[in-house]
């Protein structure tokens, strides 16, 4: 598969505009004289519970954006009707936005699978949340070791309340909602 080069790639998942289950976590063992099925000894320490921001985000259109993936999704429905074999080849976009991922892990690294008509390209790399901020540093795209602007801290927007990462402005903004 060949390479996607990227500028940056918030900008670029803003242009495109994830889900996994979310992380669970097992129950502890119950404690002697509690109900259960529990011996009253446990020598596996309680499993910890993850960060609320930790796990799967899934693309989120706006009104807007909806608006133009159903022109999107009439186009090519058009076009497979008129001209089949032209058709064959053309990424469907919704299910392309389907299979678009940002997954946040504990130890403070990142993912993002961005699909193409290439195939899929990936952003892995380190985050920060500061408040109502995120901010991610890629370190790999495409398997490759990100360099000049691909390597720059960038900045979008978290809203925990919400379970929101939007990131971009304006036309190139795309919001992503916990799976």
């Amino acid at each position: 598969m060949p390479a996607m080069k990227m500028k940056s790639f918030i900008p670029l998942v803003g242009s495109l505009v994830l889900a996994w289950a979310l992380f669970g976590c097992a129950p502890s063992a119950t404690a002697e004289g509690e109900t259960g099925t529990g011996t009253g000894t446990s020598t596996e320490a309680p499993k910890k519970e993850a960060p609320a921001h930790v796990g799967s985000y899934k693309i989120a259109l706006s009104a807007e954006q909806e608006k133009q993936m159903a022109e999107a999704d009439k186009a090519l429905a058009d076009l497979k009707a008129k001209d089949p074999k032209m058709a064959e080849g053309m990424p469907n976009p919704r299910e392309m936005m389907d299979k678009m991922v940002m997954e946040l892990k504990e130890d403070g690294t990142f993912s993002i699978a961005i699909p193409g008509a290439n195939g899929i390209s990936t952003a892995t790399g380190k985050y920060t949340i500061e408040g109502d901020k995120i901010t991610m540093t890629a370190e790999m795209l495409d398997g490759k070791k990100a360099e000049g602007n691909d390597a720059k801290p960038e900045s979008a927007k978290y809203d925990a309340a919400a379970g929101t990462i939007t990131l971009g402005e304006g036309a190139n903004q795309a919001t992503f909602k916990k799976a």
